[in-house]
């Protein structure tokens, strides 16, 4: 079989290997950002509260101080992935018509163009001109083919900014909820044990739900994202004692 037949087609008509992941999708990224906003409102929010513990220790300051952190890092996040997919379609639409501008002002040197890139891949002969040719007689294909081979550029896995804003910022949310619910349950050393504890339970959840997409051993992920949240919780733990020290910080009962 040749490399040309082992191509296949999706509905674009682009050419992929048979096989593709399907988590390259776009449901697939909404999935991942998801996954990226619990993982940075967990961590961010759990070193937050402990920071905050380990230099007053007051439960009422934790949850208010806390609250803000989650309304202002879910708040960043959402525009964060917003103008990083408005800014990546601006970006791509501008190359995409500079693109169909040499393709239909000077074909011969595109064509060579595709010609040179599939030389490199190793296709030759007969072979390398059945490519060109069933590249180039489409223009759809041909455009995106020199977005994705010349320039490295291709919309997989692209999402509306508003959506991708939103599921990231709700995301945060819902993974900060786990590090600031126990001060509104307990008080003081239980409060902070019961929020380290449920944190890490999720944050392994969430390594191991992460290993799926990564291809990786599912305990050595949660571990790995577990140890980051620990990181996180000696860090600022630390921090907020030294300065409880430093500035002799004390909160009145």
């Amino acid at each position: 079989m040749s490399l040309v037949e082992d191509l296949g087609s999706d509905k674009k008509g682009l050419f992929w290997p048979k096989g593709r992941q399907k988590w390259h999708s776009p449901q697939g990224k909404f999935i991942r950002e998801s996954i990226l906003g619990i993982n940075d409102g967990l961590i961010e929010t759990l070193g937050f509260v402990t920071g905050v513990y380990g230099a007053v220790a007051e439960s009422r300051i934790i949850i208010i101080t806390g609250i803000a952190q989650i309304i202002a890092g879910s708040i960043s996040m959402g525009i964060g992935a917003y103008v990083s997919q408005k800014s990546f379609k601006e970006f791509y639409d501008r190359e995409e018509d500079v693109e169909k501008e040499e393709m239909a002002t000077d074909p011969e040197s595109e064509r060579a163009e595709i010609e040179a890139i599939y030389r490199r891949k190793g296709f030759q002969g007969e072979e390398l001109k059945m490519v060109v040719h069933r590249i180039t007689s489409d223009k759809k294909v041909w455009l995106e083919t020199m977005m994705e081979q010349e320039l490295g550029l291709n919309r997989e896995g692209y999402t509306p900014p508003l959506k991708s804003g939103a599921v990231t910022g709700l995301s945060y949310i819902l993974g900060a909820i786990c590090p600031i619910t126990p001060y509104f349950l307990f008080e003081g050393f239980n409060a902070f044990i019961a929020s380290v504890v449920f944190s890490m339970i999720f944050l392994f959840c969430v390594g191991s739900l992460k290993s799926y997409w990564a291809r990786i051993w599912w305990a050595w992920s949660g571990l790995e994202v577990m140890a980051f949240g620990l990181m996180a919780v000696v860090v600022t733990y630390s921090i907020g004692k030294l300065i409880s020290v430093i500035f002799k910080i004390s909160v009145n009962p």
